[in-house]
């Protein structure tokens, strides 16, 4: 018969969510404190946890590090060797492109603004530019960058794409990071940074 194997979770909350399984036995460990076993199949690190956290796994065997996050940035410094370790890449641009264009809209339209005077009672008048007909400049065009881009357009924007390279796809040209102070926005237009680390900003 063969082992269930071991998966370490880093909370409880993260454990009630999973579907026990007679071919997985479950442990919670935080990467603080002593490991509840010297060896694990797969292990997930705390969300939004610095990367030297994982300089506890020196201590253990894992044969699978999965992260929660997309980013890896100084991973490898402190990841022990023979530790593979996974990215969340393709689970969080949703939730990531639906805040910066929120954040986009609240700044377009002076949010910010109608909430402070709206405190102080105080009524401001003004136009405020919209999203469409307007020239964003994507810079980084990893996972986050293609679902805010994707976004943009629909808000009618003219989206301007930018990556380590330049090419062509099946939505024309994405310019390379080379030629970033000629395609700088001018003065109305809007530039926004990928969120994701360098390593995915360079697909």
């Amino acid at each position: 018969m063969t082992a269930p194997l071991r998966v370490c979770l880093p909370d409880q909350k993260l454990l009630d969510a999973m579907e026990p399984s007679v071919d997985v036995d479950f442990v919670v460990w935080d990467l603080t404190g002593p490991a509840p076993a010297d060896e694990f199949d797969l292990l997930v690190p705390p969300y939004m946890g610095r990367p030297d956290a994982l300089t506890a796994l020196e201590r253990v065997t894992v044969r699978l590090v999965q992260s929660q996050s997309i980013g890896y940035d100084g991973v490898a410094d402190v990841l022990p060797s023979g530790c593979v370790f996974a990215n969340a890449a393709g689970v969080h641009e949703t939730s990531t492109a639906e805040l910066a264009l929120g954040m986009m809209i609240a700044s377009q339209r002076g949010i910010p603004e109608f909430v402070r005077n709206q405190a102080s009672g105080k009524w401001g008048y003004g136009q405020r530019p919209s999203l469409a007909d307007r020239r964003v400049l994507l810079v980084g065009y990893g996972g986050v960058g293609k679902a805010i881009g994707t976004r943009l357009v629909s808000f009618e924007a003219l989206v301007m794409r930018m990556a380590s390279r330049e090419r062509d796809d099946d939505y024309g040209r994405i310019y390379g990071i080379d030629s970033l102070y000629e395609q700088l926005p001018l003065n109305g237009e809007l530039l926004i940074t990928d969120s994701c680390t360098t390593s995915e900003c360079n697909s």
